[in-house]
């Protein structure tokens, strides 16, 4: 790579040492996960779905641990996460909210609408006719490992307190602080050290396919069904997680190149 050997995009910060990490046999850590979703929501779904979803960053996460429900609606009221149609939160197993890159596997919090017209705030958004319904779902690409427990917890505790301070979700309405949090059956890994690109994948499939829903949208002047194009199953496959890596390699050795 010629040129600078470290890059700042957005709110997101890679050194030498995360870039590295962009490499097959090498885990995903805070950095780079937050670098890759500030790509997917800045370039990637821009003039689609972009301003429907929101890709919080692993150190925000962890904060959404750490404080209370009340601080937490304080916190990221300018986030307008009623508004959203899609809000990834990626997890890790960490036992030690204060230490950065401290876990040893990911996981990932997803709410999203499946169903229905608009957002849980009443925002714009593609019409199926039919009042909106949101889920909130976890996905763990090592479902049954020691550390899933510990992740799914943590996932219950901080939709609790989003759906507390936000009132998200289809039951939220009801007064319900309870949010109902579905594990999702997904792809597995087959590598020890993948978890990571897996979240990534997951995010990036479910951005895609609102993404998609929305262009449709807005070119045939009405509403399309929601479920469009591959399954997640088909869509995240080894060979796709093998590719993202090398995707998202490329991509950042072009920054890299081009940055002055």
């Amino acid at each position: 790579m010629a040129g600078r050997t470290e890059l700042h995009y957005g709110d997101a910060d890679l050194y030498p040492s995360d870039i590295i990490l962009l490499e097959k046999g090498q885990w995903f850590n805070d950095a780079v996960i937050t670098f890759i979703f500030e790509l997917l929501a800045t370039e990637d779904f821009a003039g689609g779905a972009a301003e429907h979803i929101h890709l919080m960053s692993p150190a925000v996460v962890q904060m959404c641990s750490m404080v209370s429900a009340a601080d937490l609606g304080m916190l990221l009221e300018d986030l307008d996460l009623p508004s959203k149609q899609l809000i990834a939160l990626p997890l890790n197993d960490s036992a030690n909210p204060n230490a950065a890159n401290s876990g040893s596997h990911w996981g990932l919090l997803l709410y999203r609408r499946v169903s229905g017209s608009g957002s849980n705030g009443g925002g714009a958004g593609v019409a199926y006719g039919a009042p909106a319904e949101f889920v909130w779902e976890f996905y763990d690409s090592m479902a049954g490992g020691g550390a899933g427990g510990v992740m799914a917890k943590s996932a219950q505790q901080i939709a609790d307190k989003l759906q507390s301070s936000f009132n998200l979700g289809s039951n939220a309405s009801s007064g319900n602080q309870t949010a109902n949090v579905n594990a999702v059956k997904c792809p597995q890994q087959v590598t020890g050290y993948d978890c990571g690109v897996y979240a990534v994948a997951f995010t990036r499939y479910f951005c895609q396919q609102l993404h998609t829903r929305e262009l449709e949208s807005r070119s045939a002047g009405c509403g399309s069904k929601p479920g469009t194009g591959a399954t997640l199953a088909a869509a995240v496959t080894p060979a796709s997680i093998t590719a993202l890596r090398s995707e998202f390699q490329d991509r950042i050795a072009t920054m890299l190149q081009r940055a002055p």
